[in-house]
């Protein structure tokens, strides 16, 4: 089976990031996915996201349109992603590609999740 996860955090996304267009970039490549819709802006918890982890079987692919959607914290996302790829559950985000349970996917992923954790706490401290 194969899980579109769409996130947004905020009503007024960048170009490329609402709710419909992430759903739109997903089901052009996966036609017959199932789309999460996370609305929950700003917070940790996102119940959607853990109801995938709680349904997904070795096989199945989680897709996102890009690494940011996936996670907003570079320890959590890791933690998952192993979780993840140890049972057996691909994770391929459209923007870069599908992720391989390998010392280097592990590395690939490392230094997007930690970018995209760099990047959130520069707007933030800008914003304030």
């Amino acid at each position: 089976m194969i899980f579109g996860y769409v996130r947004v955090s905020t009503t007024k996304q960048a170009k490329g990031q609402s709710i419909e267009e992430q759903t739109a970039a997903i089901l052009s490549r996966y036609p017959t996915a199932e789309i999460i819709v996370e609305t929950k802006g700003g917070n940790k918890h996102r119940p959607e996201f853990d109801g995938i982890l709680k349904r997904v079987l070795p096989g199945d692919i989680i897709c996102t349109v890009d690494h940011t959607r996936y996670s907003r914290d570079t320890s959590e996302g890791l933690r998952t992603a192993k979780e993840l790829m140890n049972r057996g559950i691909l994770i391929h985000f459209l923007s870069f590609g599908m992720l391989e349970n390998t010392p280097t996917g592990h590395y690939v992923l490392t230094l997007l999740l930690a970018n995209a954790e760099l990047e959130l706490s520069q707007i933030v401290s800008r914003t304030q």
